[in-house]
């Protein structure tokens, strides 16, 4: 089992629940994204299942379920996802297997604190607790801009290739594990 917590800081009565779906909704979507670049898998090897749910501040708990009887890329998204959101917090870098598309959704929840009752998130799997301020809002806005367009090549596994409204491709660089759209 690799549990993960997701605990949204915050007085109870205060927190809107728009920004309580918002929170879920992106924290689901990082996930998955996640899931598709360390399983190597397009459309993910995981199911999410709410394991635990509790109030105070609102506090969630959920569990991958894999989809495949022979690998279980469960621990290594919660991992990946803890770890990611601890190096914007403290580094301001770029996590690995952190998409754009990961990313936006990654802002888009960090973008919560301090708004919609939210005083900060705090995330927590079996081996890590990290606690999220708007610190790491502010990191993630300087890691998203495109700051220069140049011709050049990338060298690593292509991992999604997508036509649907706008047509876009996804590749894992193969030194940093980076995904460059």
């Amino acid at each position: 089992m690799a549990p993960l917590r997701l605990r949204i800081m915050g007085e109870l009565g205060q927190i809107s629940l728009r920004g309580f779906l918002t929170a879920l909704d992106s924290t689901l979507s990082v996930l998955r994204d996640l899931d598709s670049g360390v399983s190597g898998e397009p459309s993910g090897s995981l199911d999410w299942v709410v394991t635990d749910l509790s109030a105070g501040s609102l506090c969630l708990e959920v569990e991958p379920r894999s989809r495949f009887e022979d690998r279980n890329a469960g621990p290594e998204v919660v991992a990946a996802f803890v770890a990611g959101l601890a190096q914007i917090e403290t580094d301001g870098t770029t996590p690995p297997y952190f998409s754009d598309y990961g990313m936006q959704k990654t802002r888009r929840l960090l973008k919560l604190i301090g708004r919609q009752g939210m005083a900060g998130l705090e995330v927590t799997s079996s081996e890590r607790r990290v606690e999220i301020t708007a610190r790491a809002s502010a990191n993630i806005d300087q890691l998203i801009p495109i700051r220069r367009r140049s011709i050049g090549s990338v060298e690593g596994m292509l991992e999604m290739i997508s036509v649907h409204s706008k047509p876009r491709f996804v590749i894992y660089h193969s030194r940093t594990r980076n995904a460059v759209t």
